[in-house]
């Protein structure tokens, strides 16, 4: 058996490390170059710059622009605006009610005086070529040799580009001690994401490693400073168990008592990269339960198919994850013979998501994997009682059969109601699924929307919001989905989708039931007139047989018939 993804996506262009506009990431422009390049010569401007970035609360997200990024409604539904609660030393303090700075992150008010920054922090990034996969699609991504973080001007780094412990030296004055601690802090989430202790000289080979280097996963889609903290050592220091166990969770306004105990100075130098979000930080944050963004790539891919039942201004947040396990046949078609191995088919719609009809015929149920990962267990607790219903829908009906449907009223292929959570068997099925079988040249696309419902929903609830097109797709045709949605109270939840052909396994069909040999072999380089068996027929090559329903082109002609 082999397993399929439904396409490989185009190798996607990281942003540029030399953008000049962060109107996206929800940071202030800061054109400026005064600490890049050459910074010795300007070595006091950009400490000074440093210092008032540094100290200011209305640069990023956390600060004073929060309330205008994230009103309150969207603090509830939408992750770019959550913000955990995090461990002091004396309370635990929610940041929803601070209008925090890069110091106010990391320092208790008047616990830390940014003139003790005194020198300059060199760190450059080197991302070489690779790739990964994230929302069911495997990406390649160029080699990015040398990244330069500065940050004095409006440039931004993704996580993939930063996944590898940067190159970071500094200026040792000869009044130094002999060791320094290395701190890399993510503003995003409030981690600490690298510690190095007792590093001798200017060499991180040479230090301890209390907490290994980990990229920053924002999830956010506007960027968060990734800060790179310089400290002086009077002596060798040994972190303990309990602040080793507190770096395992947010930490937030914590360097005061860290400094103290450690007896550190600084920090001395400071430097942090804006890190916007990426597919790779996405899956990471997936598989690790954090949350769920892949709803957010989907939704905005589908916004450009343009489908007039596609509200615009499109939110998602339940992944949707469909996948077809079919067997192996054999099966005649057009003068000659065709065997199609057993396979699973994983869709893909952030590729080009073309799935062979073959592969996900009638008789081959969908499997859907419906998932959320909340913000909290409150969250969590109300997704386990939600309602949902399930829709597959072929919008790309020919004008020839324009009584079955259209792009603006599809047909439909499959509908389940009443799903509870993500359990896809508590639901009632409406119409039983019935396979791709485009019977024009031109792909048609089947989309699976997951509606999230109010209240319970009987099968009465769906009259009048389809037209009678004779009782082998009663309930079917002309969908009015937009209108059905709004008259229910239902709200987009999950969607996925792929794209169908019509192919030498579409053609073995329509021949099997009938159709003129000469209109639907056209096509073929096999065929002859006058070449067919009479018997000529889809057959299952496993013993198990496989018991096929009526097909799509098979229900066209019975209703073109029956109206």
């Amino acid at each position: 058996m082999t397993t399929t993804p439904t396409g490989i996506a185009k190798s996607p262009s990281p942003p540029s490390s030399s953008s000049s506009s962060l109107t996206s990431t929800a940071s202030r422009p800061l054109v400026n170059t005064t600490c890049g390049g050459d910074h010795a010569r300007t070595i006091l401007k950009c400490l000074s710059l440093i210092r008032t970035i540094f100290s200011s609360d209305d640069l990023f997200w956390f600060g004073k622009i929060y309330s205008s990024l994230c009103p309150s409604y969207k603090t509830k539904v939408d992750i770019s605006c959550y913000k955990d609660p995090v461990t002091t030393t004396t309370t635990i303090q929610k940041k929803n009610n601070n209008d925090d700075s890069l110091l106010t992150l990391l320092f208790q008010p008047g616990e830390f005086n940014v003139k003790r920054f005194d020198r300059y922090l060199n760190v450059s990034y080197r991302s070489p070529q690779g790739q990964y996969k994230a929302c069911a699609n495997r990406y390649k991504i160029d080699a990015y040799p040398y990244l330069e973080v500065n940050p004095s001007a409006a440039t931004w780094l993704t996580p993939w580009q930063m996944r590898k412990i940067p190159d970071v030296h500094w200026i040792q004055f000869n009044s130094d001690p002999q060791h320094y601690t290395l701190m890399f802090y993510d503003s995003s989430n409030s981690n600490v994401k690298g510690l190095y202790t007792n590093i001798l000289e200017n060499k991180l080979t040479f230090s301890t490693e209390v907490i290994r280097y980990e990229a920053p996963m924002n999830f956010r889609n506007f960027s968060s400073p990734f800060l790179i903290l310089l400290f002086l050592q009077e002596y060798t220091v040994d972190i303990s168990t309990e602040w080793r166990r507190r770096f395992l969770k947010p930490v937030y306004r914590f360097l005061g008592d860290f400094t103290r105990e450690y007896n550190l100075d600084g920090p001395v130098a400071v430097n942090w990269a804006l890190v916007t979000t990426d597919l790779y930080a996405t899956e990471q944050n997936r598989i690790s339960n954090i949350v769920d963004n892949c709803p957010h790539y989907i939704a905005t891919a589908l916004a450009k198919h343009e489908r007039t039942f596609i509200p615009p201004n499109l939110h998602l947040y339940v992944g949707l994850y469909v996948s077809f396990t079919s067997e192996s046949i054999t099966y005649q078609s057009c003068c000659n013979e065709y065997k199609s191995n057993a396979t699973v088919v994983y869709l893909n719609p952030l590729a080009n998501g073309t799935a062979k009809a073959v592969d996900t015929r009638s008789g081959v149920q969908p499997n859907a994997t419906i998932s959320f990962v909340p913000f909290d267990q409150h969250q969590m607790e109300e997704f386990r009682h939600s309602l949902f219903t399930l829709v597959m829908v072929d919008p790309d009906i020919p004008e020839v059969y324009h009584s079955l449907g259209n792009s603006t009223y599809p047909l439909i292929h499959w509908m389940t109601i009443n799903i509870i959570g993500k359990e896809l068997s508590t639901g009632e099925e409406v119409h039983s699924y019935i396979g791709p079988l485009p019977p024009d040249e031109n792909p048609h696309f089947y989309y699976f929307i997951l509606l999230k419902q109010p209240r319970r929903l009987t099968k009465e609830d769906l009259e009048g919001f389809y037209s009678d097109c004779g009782e082998a797709l009663k309930g079917r045709c002309l969908f009015r989905m937009r209108q059905f949605v709004q008259a229910k109270d239902l709200v987009f939840a999950g969607a996925t989708w792929m794209a169908s052909e019509n192919d030498k396994y579409v053609r073995a069909v329509y021949l099997r039931q009938g159709s003129p040999p000469d209109q639907v072999c056209k096509q073929s380089k096999y065929y002859q007139p006058g070449c067919l068996d009479s018997s000529e027929a889809v057959r299952p090559t496993s013993g198990c047989g496989i018991i096929f329903v009526l097909y799509y082109f098979v229900l066209l002609l019975i209703t073109v018939v029956a109206c």
